[in-house]
């Protein structure tokens, strides 16, 4: 075994020591909770991967409050072809009490569900055009990308601000 190989194999070992001591604790941390992840590439640096205890997710009572505002979101997307977001983020911040940055991340996770479930129902209507679908699509990953980027950055204030003016800009373009 050559020097290199030792380095890489003992801090292997620690990243596992570690791991399982985090795991032990597990019932203790939630989706906010950090692990440092063994960084095989051989740099010896560690990184930090975001650790979902998806046992206390889902161990959790799902309750009237959840299925009410899943319904609400979903009847919401499907008759329009949007409008998730914008009222999930609200909905996020002052029903669920969640923090603003975490609300808007937290609404493009659904979103992504409202989505395919009603897409799937307008591509059997045969009002879905798969054209203009993969045009837009490009620049949308550059623009979500940068959106995410930029979300981490700015303050819920500023959040909250700019997202208010959207919310009125497209309902002002929407009424005329």
């Amino acid at each position: 075994m050559q020097n290199g190989e030792k380095k890489n194999n003992t801090e292997f070992v620690k990243y596992m020591e570690i791991r399982k001591k985090q795991m032990e604790t597990s019932s203790e941390l939630g989706a906010d909770s950090l692990l440092e992840k063994f960084d095989d590439t051989g740099s010896g640096k560690a990184r930090h991967v975001p650790f979902i205890d998806f046992k206390k997710i889902f161990n959790n009572d799902y309750s009237l409050k959840n299925a009410t505002v899943g319904v609400f979101t979903g009847f919401i997307n499907g008759l329009f072809g949007a409008g998730g977001g914008i009222l999930l983020v609200p909905i996020l911040n002052n029903l669920f009490k969640t923090e603003e940055h975490k609300s808007h991340a937290t609404a493009l996770g659904i979103i992504l569900f409202l989505t395919i479930t009603s897409s799937v129902f307008y591509v059997y209507a045969g009002t879905y055009d798969i054209g203009i679908t993969w045009k837009v699509a490009i620049g949308s990953v550059v623009g979500g990308y940068l959106g995410a980027k930029l979300l981490n950055k700015v303050t819920g204030r500023f959040l909250r601000i700019a997202f208010g003016i959207v919310m009125i800009l497209a309902a002002v373009r929407m009424v005329f």
